[in-house]
């Protein structure tokens, strides 16, 4: 029997938000995994309910540019993964408690939701898309399925990671993780680094290693997701390189009403360095799905 038909929560409980208000902050919101783990979101705005999963390394607090723009025009929901931020984790991982924790999340809300997901995020937000009915649209940054066999980073390359982090030398973990598994550039890396959302990075750090060996075994037959017929955006930086592109770039056309926009000028950080020319692609997007 798999995992997540093992411990299920009540249906209530499953889906019905814990809600308490941080000061200062959006409203926090907590809904509760398959698995009992409560996922925390960052609630802010009005309209329609739009969901935005993060990618590796990183908790809510790096989508803290992008946030305030779209919530003049969507009650956005930040999440924080599982084992990030204000979200509970347990010590088995496994991609599926991911996937599950988004479609908990999306379930949660009680009404057709945007999801968008960034890198890692967006391959568990597309992943989601399969098991929810939910969904009014999906915007996906640079990730999606994985062919099987394609490994985004070598088993030593993790190891020398874990080694660092037990170490206590999170940042320079991060330091390495995020150009080699992320595609960062060194200059997408500096600004990183200069943000309030760096820290929480750092925080996070000991997340990482599990979730690269996860991704590395998962593989995906992308004509599988051939059956979804949401409408779609898929963004891409200009600047990305070859590698993440070409995988990305073979969902185009695969996802029916799939369309393609790349941003100019940019990589795998837009979220952070152009979160307005991000924000407005979004609700260009967003703006014309009917609900």
């Amino acid at each position: 029997m798999p995992f997540w038909n093992r411990r299920q929560q009540p249906e209530d409980q499953r889906t019905a938000p814990e809600t308490t208000v941080a000061p200062f902050s959006p409203e926090v919101v907590r809904f509760h995994s398959a698995d009992g783990v409560p996922i925390a979101c960052y609630r802010s705005g009005s309209g329609p309910a739009l969901v935005a999963v993060h990618g590796t390394g990183a908790d809510h607090a790096a989508w803290d540019s992008v946030t305030p723009l779209l919530a003049r025009h969507f009650t956005v929901y930040v999440m924080d993964r599982r084992g990030r931020g204000g979200s509970g984790d347990t010590p088995e991982y496994s991609m599926e408690r991911e996937i599950t924790d988004v479609v908990a999340v999306v379930d949660g809300i009680g009404q057709p939701v945007h999801l968008y997901g960034h890198s890692s995020g967006a391959m568990f937000a597309v992943e989601a898309a399969m098991r929810t009915p939910h969904l009014a649209s999906l915007v996906l940054y640079e990730g999606g399925p994985k062919p099987p066999g394609f490994i985004i980073v070598p088993d030593e390359f993790i190891s020398q990671l874990e080694a660092l982090i037990e170490q206590g030398k999170r940042e320079e973990a991060m330091n390495l993780v995020m150009p080699r598994a992320a595609g960062v550039t060194p200059q997408e890396l500096d600004l990183m680094r200069r943000t309030p959302a760096w820290a929480a990075r750092v925080a996070a750090a000991h997340t990482i290693p599990r979730e690269l060996r996860a991704i590395n075994a998962y593989g995906a037959d992308l004509n599988r997701f051939g059956t979804l017929s949401l409408p779609t955006l898929l963004l891409v930086g200009e600047r990305t390189d070859a590698r993440r592109r070409e995988m990305f770039l073979a969902l185009n056309g695969v996802i029916q009403g799939s369309r393609m926009r790349e941003l100019a000028g940019q990589g795998h950080a837009a979220h952070q360095t152009a979160p307005e020319l991000l924000a407005a692609a979004i609700t260009e997007f967003l703006s014309a799905v009917a609900i």
